[in-house]
């Protein structure tokens, strides 16, 4: 025990240099994988907010392992783009929190008023052809909702 006690101040940078070291290693991993996309140039973007929440319905680990405040959401006339900002898009993909989703394949977007927050659900179909949902805590849900419903023509039915 008094090993720990003399050498705490080592093995505390060693804990750190260990964290950072597999930090930047998954970041370059995920980048050689292609998992992140380029911002859009800001001259197209329509609607941003880069301090929203949000969570993905992939799953109970993507349920539960929601972004509080870290989320950049930016809309262009063709494309919504949702990803963390660093450093929290290290972890990303695994929480199913990056998202460059074609505004025609959005199928629903709707607000959803919970007791503390208010969310807008949206659906729309993968690469994949597969039906996924993200919830995301904007806020200014109103705004974000109607420039989307005004770029989604098939989404004005589901207000």
């Amino acid at each position: 025990m008094d090993f720990i006690f003399d050498n705490f101040i080592i093995i505390w940078l060693c804990c750190l240099v260990f964290i950072l070291v597999s930090f930047t290693l998954k970041h370059s991993s995920n980048k050689r994988k292609k998992l992140y996309f380029q911002d859009p140039e800001n001259s197209s973007i329509i609607y941003s907010e880069s301090t929203a929440s949000g969570k993905s319905d992939l799953s109970f680990l993507t349920k539960s392992g929601s972004a509080s405040n870290c989320l950049k959401i930016m809309l262009t006339d063709d494309t919504l783009y949702i990803r963390p900002i660093f450093p929290f898009l290290i972890i990303g993909p695994q929480f199913d929190l990056i998202h460059a989703i074609p505004i025609s394949q959005i199928q629903k977007a709707v607000k959803n008023e919970g007791f503390l927050n208010k969310w807008i659900d949206i659906e729309f179909t993968d690469k994949n052809n597969k039906l996924k949902q993200f919830s995301i805590g904007s806020k200014n849900p109103n705004e974000l909702l109607s420039t989307l419903s005004d770029k989604c023509i098939h989404l004005k039915s589901h207000e």
